[in-house]
């Protein structure tokens, strides 16, 4: 069993070193990065800015801080998932973790933006983010053609104080190119979620674009520090059978040495 497990692993590093081959700014699934020395696989774009902070003063970076003191508008920090979620209607899920440590009262919204068209210039991509001030969570389609349901929740139930940890993790499900999306946020207490029902995604919001998203309200001061980031694209159940089927193989062919 032990050499099932390392050679699946050997298996999965493979095909983690072949797609990251692909294209310098497409990082493997799965991708996780808790900012504790790099962000370079991340493109930043809109306003603000985006560096690798020490926020407990132990001389090493641990968040990825967004700050802005500006008008209206929104900043982004992207990247390019392997498995192409979009394009191949793939399954994935999407995960930060992130505090709010600042923000001037106005319409400043935190948090995702996934199956961007591009992670330089994101013009058509899915909103997931969570207003602290009125206390709302939205599920919103920018971009395209409207072609999404836009779902927002708000008094959802949630909490919110500067300095607070939350976790927002997004999973999208499709049937064909109908795409479901479920936001779960997570705050210490019993987790929220919202739901958009399906809608056909085959037109519109087809990019693998994926990252964080904030919103500066109008005269500026926001200041979000994001913990970690994760992605991932979900094999459908083929793949696991071939991957039982390739070990089954090996099983014989062991045997048969011996």
């Amino acid at each position: 069993m032990k050499t099932h497990h390392i050679t699946l692993i050997g298996a999965c590093s493979a095909a983690i070193a072949f797609t990251s081959s692909l294209s310098a700014a497409t990082v493997a699934s799965p991708y996780l990065n808790d900012f504790t020395s790099s962000a370079a696989d991340f493109t930043t774009s809109g306003v603000g800015s985006w560096n690798l902070v020490d926020t407990n003063s132990d001389t090493n970076p641990d968040a990825y801080q967004f700050t802005a003191n500006t008008s209206t508008s929104a900043g982004f920090s992207m990247l390019t998932l392997g498995g192409n979620p979009g394009s191949n209607f793939t399954d994935f899920t999407v995960s930060t973790t992130f505090s709010v440590s600042s923000v001037d009262p106005g319409q400043a919204y935190w948090g995702l933006a996934i199956l961007g068209s591009s992670e330089s210039s994101p013009s058509d991509y899915i909103l997931v983010d969570y207003q602290g001030s009125n206390g709302q969570f939205r599920i919103i389609n920018v971009g395209g053609a409207g072609t999404g349901t836009a779902v927002s929740a708000s008094s959802f139930g949630g909490t919110f104080a500067l300095g607070q940890s939350i976790t927002l993790t997004v999973t999208g499900t499709y049937v064909g190119s109908m795409l479901t999306l479920s936001a779960d946020y997570d705050d210490g207490s019993p987790t929220q979620t919202i739901t958009a029902s399906a809608f056909d995604a085959s037109t519109h919001y087809t990019g693998s674009a994926m990252g964080m998203r904030v919103r500066t309200p109008s005269g500026g001061g926001t200041t979000v520090n994001f913990d970690s980031f994760s992605a991932a694209v979900v094999p459908e159940p083929g793949t696991y059978a071939a991957i039982a089927g390739a070990f089954a193989l090996l099983g014989v062919v062991l045997m048969r040495r011996k």
